[in-house]
């Protein structure tokens, strides 16, 4: 990838990234890899709606100009291509030399709606290969919504963890929010540890894009709760 000039456009922000066209929401996998900074972000590249979506893809040298390299995933597996659905939200992480993706899968194979947590990687930082035996998840916990989505994956004391959104009953009314934690040695084998935080009832139906992370001496959760008492919000907890 060459360096390049901005170029101006009447009709796009200065300071903002937007795509070629089309509809784009939550950013997803911030990160530092072979020169460039990358970002990521639902996509659909046919409509200026959410609708199938697709990871779109950014790079740049000081993040605030940025150069677009077109679609990094698309909704092609069995796995992740319902029409209302496709490559929903994740994250990504950096392991010897190669740049993973992890992303949730929505399908409805058979007409029963499925979310499943999928992992894509590349050498050059541009091509990305889906892995052979995805879903790396199939499933959430036992007696949880089929809702189960938006995977960060971090590294902490040579160990990988993944949070993952999810709730009991239904994300659109009436559910409790819940995020879950995962463990894994190598990014594809994820053992299911047990739930780190859960609504009971307080903070919304569903804990869409949770994020796990530590800041000083402390543990952080963020996450965008779905119908929290008082309205759209983001929230931490500690």
């Amino acid at each position: 990838m060459e360096q390049y000039q901005r170029k101006p456009d009447l009709w796009r922000p200065e300071c903002h990234f937007t795509p070629p066209a089309g509809w784009m929401n939550d950013p997803n996998g911030l990160c530092f890899f072979k020169g460039w900074y990358h970002m990521f972000y639902q996509y659909n590249p046919y409509g200026t709606s959410w609708s199938t979506m697709h990871w779109g893809h950014a790079v740049s040298k000081d993040m605030l100009h940025w150069k677009d390299l077109g679609i990094a995933l698309y909704p092609d597996r069995p796995y992740d291509n319902a029409p209302e659905g496709g490559c929903f939200s994740g994250s990504a992480l950096v392991k010897d030399g190669k740049l993973y993706l992890f992303y949730t899968g929505k399908s409805t194979d058979g007409g029963e709606e499925r979310q499943t947590q999928n992992v894509a990687y590349s050498t050059d930082g541009v091509h990305f290969e889906k892995y052979e035996n995805n879903p790396v998840i199939r499933r959430p916990p036992e007696g949880m919504s089929v809702d189960f989505r938006d995977p960060k994956v971090l590294k902490a004391n040579g160990t990988y963890y993944m949070v993952a959104g999810g709730c009991t009953g239904s994300a659109k009314e009436g559910g409790d929010g819940k995020i879950f934690l995962y463990e894994s040695s190598d990014l594809f084998r994820w053992e299911y540890r047990g739930i780190l935080l859960e609504s009971k009832g307080r903070y919304g139906s569903m804990f869409e894009c949770p994020d796990l992370f530590l800041l000083e001496d402390r543990w952080v959760i963020t996450a965008s709760p779905m119908n929290h008492p008082r309205g759209n919000k983001a929230i931490y907890y500690t």
